[in-house]
C-alpha cells in the first residue's frame, strides 16, 4: 500500500492501522533525516497518544530512506541522490521505545554491515566516485567536521574510531 504524503494524523494513523494488520505500507513524510522522522511523526499527534505511537513503530516500522538531492559535478546529471538508510533492528527498535531519537545517527553509523547508512557515509561515497566535490558534500553534511575526518580516512565503528 503506498500513500502520499502522510502530513496529518488520520493518514499517519491508518498507515499504522494498515501495518498493524500485516500489511507493507509505504509513506512519504518531509523530514531532514530518519531521527527527524520520529519527532515529524510524534508531532501530528496530541501527547497523550505519543507512547502509543511509539509502540505501534517499534512493532511494526521496518525502515527509513531519507534523502538529498545534491548538485552533481556532470552538469548533464543536474543532481544525485544522498541517501540515508535506517533498518529497525533491536537498537533502534529500543531508541523508539525510549524516544531517543538523537541517538540514531550514531546506531545508523555504525551499523553499515547490516545495510544501513548515514547521510556522511553516502556523500563520502558520491565524492569518491566523482559525482560531487569535498566542497559539496560538506555543504550538505549534517556533520561536516566528521565527514572531514572521513575524507582524511578516519571513519566512526562501533568501537570506535579507527584509521582506513
Amino acid at each position: 500500500m503506498m500513500i502520499g504524503e502522510m502530513r496529518d494524523e488520520e493518514t499517519l494513523q491508518f498507515g499504522l492501522s494498515a501495518a498493524e494488520t500485516g500489511h507493507l505500507v509505504f509513506g512519504t513524510l518531509h523530514s531532514a533525516n530518519a531521527a527527524q522522522t520520529f519527532g515529524r511523526i510524534l508531532d501530528l499527534f496530541p501527547s497523550q497518544k505519543h507512547e502509543q505511537i511509539r509502540n505501534s513503530l517499534q512493532f511494526n516500522l521496518k525502515a527509513i530512506v531519507s534523502q538529498k538531492l545534491v548538485p552533481a559535478l556532470d552538469d548533464s546529471l543536474g543532481r544525485v541522490p544522498a541517501i540515508e538508510i535506517m533498518f529497525s533492528n533491536p537498537g533502534i527498535r529500543k531508541l523508539i521505545k525510549e524516544g531517543s531519537y538523537e541517538k540514531i545517527p550514531s546506531v545508523i553509523e555504525t551499523t553499515k554491515e547490516e545495510g544501513m547508512q548515514s547521510f556522511n557515509q553516502s556523500l563520502y561515497n558520491l565524492e569518491k566516485d566523482k559525482f560531487i566535490d569535498q566542497e559539496t558534500a560538506l555543504k550538505h553534511s549534517p556533520n561536516s567536521e566528521a565527514l572531514k575526518m572521513q575524507f582524511k580516512g578516519i571513519f566512526l565503528r562501533k568501537s570506535g574510531l579507527i584509521g582506513s
